[in-house]
């Protein structure tokens, strides 16, 4: 089970006519605990054991494609900036790629990260009539797979 304060986009529905949505939730990283019980915001991500894991929930209806970025900032309400981890404009992912279960993303936390973070999602094409969703989360644990994000 996942712990619902490491979830940033649970079955996120992103209906945008070629715009950006931020993620459903903001984490705010000094009141999340690593799998040692030690504020995220303390020390960092250990080691690249906490990573960001995006998904593709359902299956997108419309649109053309979609890209990504991870932003941090010092307050919830704050202005978030981004982080550089993510998929850029130029990578945007086809909609055609976007199934059920494709993983978007799965990379470590960067270091330095301001208290808060988000995910803000940028569509291109016109998705008001998609009936698509995205996950996204933090997780801890590494992974066997070969990816290296895009930078933003």
């Amino acid at each position: 089970m996942q712990d619902s304060q490491l979830i940033l986009s649970d079955e996120q529905v992103i209906t945008a006519n070629a715009t950006t949505v931020a993620s459903t939730n903001v984490i705010d990283l000094g009141l999340v605990y690593d799998h040692k019980g030690v504020a995220l915001l303390s020390f960092g991500p250990e080691n690249g054991r906490d990573r960001l894991i995006v998904t593709v929930g359902i299956k997108p209806t419309a649109g053309t494609a979609l890209y990504l970025e991870l932003q941090d900032c010092a307050t919830v309400d704050g202005t978030y900036k981004p982080v550089g981890i993510g998929i850029d404009s130029a990578n945007a992912i086809p909609i055609a790629t976007l199934v059920v279960g494709y993983e978007i993303l799965d990379v470590p936390l960067p270091r330095g990260l301001r208290e808060c973070i988000r995910l803000l999602y940028t569509t291109t094409g016109d998705w008001s009539a998609s009936v698509g969703t995205i996950n996204a989360r933090i997780d801890s644990g590494s992974t066997t797979k070969n990816q290296t994000p895009v930078r933003v």
